[in-house]
């Protein structure tokens, strides 16, 4: 036996000669070697293992803790806009496919007939538009429509027609107005009596030159959705959209023959609770979707996942951008969908109250959602002031939006402005300051007047839920 660089090596004359000894001594330094590096490449690899482990466990660990304090801000928040009267309805928020919160929200001292429940139904407004974009999308993957198609295509006598696309309606850039002339005149409008007089409002801007929210453009994709389908409008969105995306509480008002939860509106300000009129609920044949914010969760999934709309589709309905978010707003009623891609987060909240702080609710509920400071609601302390008539009287006049078809008649009575609107509803305005008044001392929506070089009045504003709205004066 000999003993070469530690290693004992058997010489055995039948096997193993001298000549061949530096290449077997080669070969177990080289196995020696790699056996070694083996060992320690074993235990690196156990260490790096065994770090990211610990890292994972970290990290789920944080996000336990962050999805904890999520989950009780948003209770906090949520319960404490309740105490101060400023919401009653259901909301959902989820965040990595984990449910944050899911709960309803009532007023302390609401009656019976404004309560809600979690199978509550309510009117959505705006939020509707949502399906009908995706009704138009799935017409499109059908072969049925383009969104390029110019709409004198299907409507072939409206004006302007030959300009103004599809996707122009859809994204609110076909120059037609917010809504349509004198519409409180009537009890009741049809879908084609809704499309013949779109026909005869003039257009606001050129088609595709710039961007205004119109309430007219959907009526048009309404009518359309119902042409192309072959199926009329009502069973294209029951048969088509709510029952293949399985929303069982989904309808369209003037269609649902079980109105059973539906959530009656109601406005609750200066300690007064007043009902929605039916009016405002079914005055227009279309546009007025119902459903549940369970529903509009099953909805959020669905598209999320790209199961009922192709990944282009769900392309054009968030924009190109990460985030669909979509709010309504009608009176008795809130509603709001938020799906965001980027953090996997959805927001769904249903009110059947007029006035609560809409956009402070948003804001709030995503500093949450983010990891941000945030402010619990608090009680306004808005304070009225007396102002004398001498001031008020440059205030008092009329004032209209074409855009929005507003038309207000300002009068001064009892020291105080009061603003008529044509059906003769008037709002009292309370100064806080020679040119700041409030309707609500519990809102955050505030009225002023703008004013030319001269300190000539030539304006009334509006300030609500972060939206300006501008109205000029007319005398």
């Amino acid at each position: 036996m000999v003993y070469l660089t530690g290693v004992w090596v058997a010489l055995n004359s039948n096997n193993t000669s001298f000549a061949a000894l530096p290449e077997r001594l080669h070969n177990l330094r080289r196995h020696t070697t790699q056996a070694a590096f083996n060992k320690i490449f074993k235990r690196k690899n156990r260490i790096v293992q065994l770090i990211k482990n610990i890292s994972s466990f970290l990290l789920l660990l944080w996000l336990s803790h962050s999805c904890a304090a999520q989950q009780n801000n948003l209770n906090q928040y949520y319960s404490q806009l309740v105490k101060l009267n400023q919401f009653n309805g259901n909301v959902i928020i989820a965040k990595n496919n984990k449910i944050l919160l899911q709960s309803t929200f009532n007023l302390k001292d609401i009656e019976d007939s404004f309560k809600v429940s979690p199978q509550s139904k309510f009117i959505i407004a705006s939020v509707s538009k949502v399906f009908i974009k995706t009704a138009i999308l799935k017409l499109q993957e059908k072969g049925k429509l383009k969104l390029s198609d110019s709409i004198n295509k299907y409507i072939p006598d409206f004006p302007n027609g030959n300009k103004i696309t599809i996707e122009h309606l859809l994204l609110h850039k076909s120059g037609l107005p917010r809504e349509l002339t004198d519409y409180e005149k009537y009890d009741n409008i049809t879908l084609n009596q809704a499309v013949e007089l779109a026909k005869k409002e003039q257009l606001v801007f050129e088609p595709n030159t710039q961007t205004a929210y119109s309430n007219i453009g959907y009526f048009l994709l309404h009518y359309i959705i119902g042409k192309v389908s072959g199926k009329g409008y009502f069973k294209f969105m029951q048969e088509d959209i709510f029952n293949k995306l399985n929303l069982k509480n989904t309808f369209e008002y003037n269609r649902a023959e079980n109105k059973f939860n539906f959530a009656n509106g109601f406005t609750n300000e200066n300690n007064k609770t007043e009902p929605t009129e039916i009016k405002t609920i079914n005055q227009f044949e279309t546009g007025n979707i119902i459903t549940t914010a369970k529903d509009l969760y099953i909805f959020s999934q669905k598209i999320i996942s790209s199961k009922f709309l192709s990944t282009s589709s769900k392309n054009i309905l968030f924009h190109g951008n990460n985030a669909l978010i979509q709010a309504g707003g009608r009176k008795g009623y809130r509603a709001y969908l938020q799906i965001n891609l980027t953090d996997n987060t959805i927001v769904i909240l249903v009110s059947n109250q007029s006035n609560i702080p809409f956009d402070e609710i948003v804001k709030q509920t995503n500093n949450i959602l983010e990891n941000k400071p945030f402010h619990l609601p608090q009680k306004s302390e808005r304070k009225e002031i007396i102002l004398p008539d001498e001031v008020l009287k440059k205030y008092s006049g009329t004032y209209i939006s074409t855009e929005h078809k507003l038309n207000f008649n300002i009068k001064i009575i009892d020291n105080h402005l009061v603003a008529f609107e044509p059906d003769n509803s008037k709002t009292i305005l309370y100064a806080e300051a020679d040119n700041s008044f409030f309707d609500n001392p519990d809102s955050k929506d505030t009225y002023s007047f703008i004013t030319d070089d001269k300190n000539n009045v030539i304006a009334f504003q509006i300030l609500t839920n972060g939206m300006k709205i501008s109205l000029a004066k007319q005398n």
